[in-house]
């Protein structure tokens, strides 16, 4: 309630309270809904790297637990996020992977709630026109189903998707309606949303002034410092002023446009430099070179985005224009590179899959679940075949360049609920829950066969490359499953290589 009202103090308040109780009692679902709050927070201040890592500890969280319904949520928000990012194919990717979860969950409401967001999704990849469909049909469903909530946020995207595709005279009834939703439900951000496509459903018929009102009006909705609100708004007002030949106010407008996204970056450069800090001390040498240069990364885009503000107050309007473009660009950058210290420590740096630590933390959540729920849960130790061979030959550059594809070939094939791990060297390990060793063996031999039919194209030329993979049912526990899973990978390279063996 207080996040919707947009009372984010006192929301964080309280998260941190139950965040407190999730981690003294034990209750993992209870601690990644926390996190996911926080996350939703940190998104609607235009903290999009904060929100991704919250989202992503909720996911690994969750993934341990039958809590599909709430799984279904998380994904869905990374999915969000990302479109946030620019990364709208990624994003959508997301989402699509949350609408399955959502149906396995039969938990109608979160169902339609993510169909919406695909709908999103597909408007930005493929245009406004492309998502209405997908956005009549939940509104349809949400009304058949009597929810108020997925209904108020359909409207609302229906309303700025005809207004952008110029469909005003329904898109006025629309908004109309989506605004009366929205005041019904005391939703601070999708008010100010509405408000925001009423201004520009009035810029569209040509009432310039009536827009400049109704965008000070969403202002005054949602007037946190820093708010998507805010940007938006900002940048709207801006449009309007220069096409009424008004540019010094185009120029004060611009000016507030840069001073929301400077004050965004502050903050990520100064919880930036934290992380580092806490992970310094803790960190293997390498692991701490590697955060050296992600902050040199940064301090370069900051001095690049200075210098450009710097060279920009010269020339007037062109300072506007030049200085909101290197603004986004160094706010893509920065939370990209946000997103790769949250991810040091729970990724092997060179592939991008998880490491040893990860992925045991994982599989051990994955074996209570397991024997809670009386379901199989297999493990598999793959290995790539004549690596070394093929390093001493062709050098670690393409090595590296194969163990990376293997990685991404692995993963590609590999469901929501399984984890892909390097363990080391040319080595990598798959935890499959819900699978016995028939269905491991039939997976494995899929995947062995596909790498070795599609050869990898390297700076040395192409290379066929193939693995041999061991298979253990955990009983247990997880590591003597992962060596006797390594025990029969081994009995496959003595027996002639590119085989899947069942650990007997």
């Amino acid at each position: 309630m207080y996040r919707d009202q947009g009372r984010t103090d006192d929301a964080l308040a309280d998260l941190a309270r139950i965040d407190t109780l999730a981690q003294s009692i034990g209750d993992e679902v209870m601690e990644a809904d926390a996190l996911q709050m926080r996350g939703t927070i940190r998104a609607e201040s235009g903290d999009i790297a904060g929100a991704l890592e919250s989202f992503h500890r909720a996911r690994d969280l969750l993934a341990g637990t039958d809590a599909l319904a709430k799984l279904a949520r998380t994904t869905n928000a990374i999915g969000i996020a990302y479109n946030f990012t620019g990364d709208v194919a990624r994003g959508k990717t997301y989402i699509e992977q949350a609408l399955e979860i959502a149906r396995r969950s039969d938990d109608r409401t979160v169902e339609l709630l993510i169909l919406g967001n695909l709908a999103l999704a597909v408007s930005a990849l493929e245009g406004p026109a492309a998502g209405l469909p997908f956005h009549y049909e939940t509104l349809a469903l949400g009304r058949e189903h009597n929810q108020t909530r997925v209904v108020a946020y359909q409207l609302a995207s229906i309303c700025a998707n005809l207004v952008t595709t110029g469909q005003l005279d329904e898109a006025e009834r629309t908004c109309d309606e989506a605004l009366e939703h929205a005041r019904t439900l005391g939703h601070v951000r999708l008010l100010a949303g509405v408000e925001l496509s009423m201004g520009d459903l009035l810029r569209a018929r040509g009432r310039p002034a009536e827009a400049l009102a109704q965008y000070e009006q969403a202002l005054r909705t949602d007037s946190r410092e820093g708010s998507m609100v805010a940007l938006q708004t900002a940048q709207k007002m801006a449009a309007i002023h220069e096409e009424l030949g008004n540019y010094e106010e185009a120029l004060n407008q611009y000016r507030r446009t840069v001073e929301v996204r400077d004050g965004m970056l502050a903050d990520e450069r100064r919880r930036t430099i934290e992380e580092l800090e806490v992970q310094f001390a803790a960190r293997q040498r390498d692991r701490e070179i590697d955060m050296l240069r992600l902050d040199a990364d940064l301090q370069a885009i900051d001095l690049e985005r200075r210098s450009w503000m710097l060279f920009g107050v010269s020339i007037a309007l062109a300072f506007t224009i030049i200085l909101g473009l290197v603004a986004w660009r160094g706010y893509r950058n920065k939370a990209l590179l946000q997103q790769q210290l949250a991810k040091l420590a729970r990724e092997d740096p060179l592939t991008g899959r998880l490491n040893r630590r990860a992925f045991l933390e994982i599989a051990e959540r994955a074996l209570a679940r397991a024997r809670r729920d009386k379901l199989p849960l297999s493990v598999v130790v793959g290995d790539i075949d004549d690596f070394k061979a093929l390093n001493d030959k062709y050098g670690h550059p393409v090595g590296d360049a194969v163990l990376v594809e293997v990685a991404a070939r692995l993963d590609a094939s590999a469901r929501m609920v399984d984890a892909v791990c390097r363990w080391g060297g040319e080595e990598f390990v798959l935890l499959l829950p819900d699978t016995d060793a028939n269905g491991a063996l039939d997976a494995m031999n899929r995947r062995r066969d596909a790498l070795a039919a599609k050869p990898i194209e390297t700076s040395a030329g192409t290379l066929s490359v193939t693995m041999t993979f061991g298979i253990a049912t955990v009983e247990d526990d997880i590591e003597s499953a992962i060596e006797a899973a390594d025990r029969a990978m081994y009995e496959g390279k003595h027996t002639g290589r590119n085989r899947v063996v069942v650990s007997g």
